[in-house]
């Protein structure tokens, strides 16, 4: 099996330099790209430098279930607090 998609991607690499010198040529940067990428994700683990901005990431997500969380509790109140006016009012008229 590994043959033939070995086969496969050497004629469609080769259709595309033959017939598509352009989508060889956009492609030879996208390779070099991903040749690249694992190292340069191994580096960014191991700086420190995305820590803080990590550190706030979370503090804002932590605020943001917080203010939801009160929002919901608020919403709450303010629907049990009209529906004790509006049942005031139909008693009363």
């Amino acid at each position: 099996m590994k043959r033939s998609s070995t086969f496969l991607a050497s004629q469609v690499d080769g259709l595309a330099h033959e017939a598509l010198p352009s989508v060889a040529a956009l492609m030879s940067p996208f390779k070099t790209l991903c040749k690249r990428l694992p190292g340069r994700c191994l580096d960014f683990a191991s700086e420190e430098s995305g820590q803080g901005v990590v550190e706030y990431v979370l503090v804002f997500a932590l605020v943001s279930l917080g203010a939801m969380a009160g929002m919901l509790s608020l919403a709450t109140a303010v629907n049990n607090a009209a529906m004790r006016v509006f049942n005031i009012a139909q008693k009363t008229i």
